[in-house]
């Protein structure tokens, strides 16, 4: 129904999730090979982070009446070669900033947001969270990113991505006593939406969580591009 192959052994994910006015919100995920579940990391499988990732569908649907899945729009698919390319990683819906140099990778998948972001009285999006993490000796870095995904122009589209959490807990200098101590960062930004609409759309405010006076920034529909930009 949504375009994967058939070839069940290379699928490793699949969820389905209740969203919007009896729809559901399905993800999956497929492999280049055969799914080794015996392999000694297998959970990067469950997970859909292995480096073999061939390809993530979100798709929305719904059941007719006689309890058949039917399409709702056409899904969003996204492929994922087997060599490193920079140029399509940085296009990524999944590029996150990566913790150990500054390039992209693509994050981990990590749940669907259904909070309620209705841009106008007919488009509804959710958000998928993504994440990354790198650890080091007495500590760690972790960081998360959503997109935004809505139904625009009967199709399923990636409208929107921004960082939404960080944490940073790394060891420092050692103390007399044998303790070290740390240093610890954390932020996290939530999305909002505005009173404000720009073509047909309201306003979304991106704003760091807890702090009132923080530097907000203010995403507005692009009707060319059909997705938010914050120019």
């Amino acid at each position: 129904m949504i375009g994967h192959s058939t070839d069940t052994e290379k699928l490793a994910l699949l969820g389905v999730r209740a969203w919007n006015n009896n729809q559901y919100i399905i993800t999956a995920c497929s492999y280049h090979q055969a799914v080794d579940w015996q392999y000694e990391e297998h959970t990067l499988y469950a997970n859909c982070e292995s480096d073999d990732l061939a390809m993530i569908t979100l798709a929305v649907a719904q059941k007719d009446n006689n309890g058949q899945w039917q399409l709702s729009a056409k899904p969003y698919q996204e492929k994922f070669s087997q060599t490193f390319n920079e140029q399509k990683i940085n296009q990524s819906s999944f590029a996150i900033n990566s913790i150990i140099d500054d390039n992209k990778t693509i994050g981990t998948l990590d749940r669907i947001d259904t909070a309620n972001y209705q841009l106008n009285d007919s488009t509804k999006a959710f958000g998928i969270r993504f994440k990354t993490f790198a650890g080091f000796s007495g500590g760690g870095i972790s960081s998360q990113a959503m997109t935004l995904f809505a139904v625009i122009n009967g199709q399923l589209t990636p409208i929107l991505t921004a960082p939404t959490y960080y944490f940073e807990y790394l060891a420092g200098s050692w103390n007399d006593d044998g303790t070290r101590q740390h240093h610890i960062e954390q932020s996290e930004h939530i999305l909002i939406l505005s009173k404000q609409k720009t073509k047909g759309f309201y306003d979304i405010i991106y704003k760091e969580k807890g702090k009132a006076k923080s530097a907000n920034i203010i995403y507005r529909w692009n009707d060319k591009l059909l997705e938010y930009q914050s120019k």
